[in-house]
């Protein structure tokens, strides 16, 4: 797997942990952390032998967001529209599309494309020390990185709009309150929680059955109800017939 400055990749059996390592920008994404997390995140998706992925942050912060100190706030409109598709969009695409189930560490403060990053996981859990800032407006540009279509989903139109538009810091406490994130625990224990919750996925269901959830989750977000409908019985048809998920039905409740 890519292993960067900026990059850090390690396993734990069927665990993958994926950090964000530039500390000193508070582990701003600059193009050489994107372009090794997209390869880092193809190539999770064709190894067997992982299960589950964590993402997290080195030092006090998980991502300040792009790193405004670097070449790209300098390319033309066309040239950042390009960097923008080619670097930065691939990154949540893939993580929604994977087969794995992803889980964001948010070990301190997220901003920017950080929260867009934290939100397009499937679960989030996040330290007591972490804040979310969507301060997009503060440096008059728009939300990125599929912000404007995981937020709302979130905590819904009007907080995000409180929050995109106002830019006011959001502590880890009133972001579970609004279901941003999933859990909040001690910083301390944050990565031994994120591995728990693994545990637990792989420990109560089986692969197949969570991609499919994510798979149904994705498709049901852009369809109407007959469609949805459709969609999970194509989906159901093909796994009750698993092996697997034999096992698990025919075990259910003995």
């Amino acid at each position: 797997m890519p292993q960067t400055q900026s990059l850090l990749f390690k396993t734990d059996g069927p665990v993958a942990t994926i950090t964000l390592n530039d500390a000193a920008s508070l582990n701003a994404l600059s193009e050489e952390m994107l372009t090794g997390l997209i390869e880092t995140l193809d190539r999770l998706e064709v190894d067997a032998s992982l299960k589950a992925v964590i993402l997290t942050g080195s030092g006090r912060g998980f991502c300040s967001g792009a790193n405004l100190k670097s070449s790209i706030v300098d390319k033309r409109s066309g040239q950042f529209r390009d960097w923008i598709v080619h670097h930065l969009n691939p990154v949540v695409a893939r993580i929604q599309s994977s087969r794995l189930p992803f889980i964001a560490a948010v070990n301190g403060p997220a901003a920017g494309a950080g929260v867009a990053l934290a939100i397009g996981c499937d679960l989030i859990i996040a330290s007591d020390r972490a804040k979310f800032v969507i301060g997009f407006a503060k440096i008059g540009v728009g939300m990125d990185l599929g912000a404007s279509w995981t937020l709302p989903r979130a905590i819904g139109i009007h907080r995000t709009k409180q929050l995109a538009m106002l830019g006011r810091p959001l502590d880890a406490a009133t972001a579970l309150d609004w279901g941003l994130v999933t859990e909040v625990c001690v910083g301390e224990k944050l990565l031994e929680r994120a591995g728990e919750i693994c545990e637990e996925l792989l420990a109560n269901s089986t692969p197949p059955a969570i991609a499919s959830i994510k798979s149904q989750l994705s498709h049901a977000a852009i369809s109407d109800l007959e469609t949805t409908l459709d969609y999970e019985a194509e989906v159901q048809a093909a796994l009750v017939l698993t092996e697997e998920s034999q096992k698990l039905i025919n075990s259910f409740g003995r």
